[in-house]
């Protein structure tokens, strides 16, 4: 967590033109000022956290409980935990349901396009 800390403290301000979009790979919601520029692969796990907050705002289970409780507790100042961010919203609901979807079809039309 100390190495995602590195990468995700510093991401304490959102900027105003920052907008939610659906990440696939994460199958989560998440915000275009959130993550730092460069390699990902030193903070891909960030994507259970993007999860679990995504649940939070779908009211489904999750299973990345201890990731969000260890993140909020080394880098609680992250744009990301922002309430706004993390409540319950319908609007969010449908922006995650609707990339799900086209996700869905997106990858259908690739299988059988082959």
């Amino acid at each position: 967590m100390r190495s995602l800390a590195e990468h995700f403290a510093p991401i304490s301000t959102p900027l105003p033109d920052a907008r939610p979009v659906y990440d696939m790979v994460s199958n989560a919601i998440l915000w275009s000022d959130e993550l730092p520029e460069g390699d990902s692969s030193e903070w891909a796990s960030i994507r259970f956290v993007l999860r679990h907050r995504t649940c939070l705002i779908t009211g489904e289970a999750s299973e990345h409980g201890d990731w969000w409780a260890a993140a909020q507790r080394a880098f609680p100042a992250w744009v990301g935990f922002r309430q706004e961010r993390c409540a319950s919203s319908a609007h969010l609901r449908e922006l995650y349901e609707s990339g799900v979807r086209d996700a869905y079809n997106s990858f259908n039309k690739y299988i059988s396009n082959e």
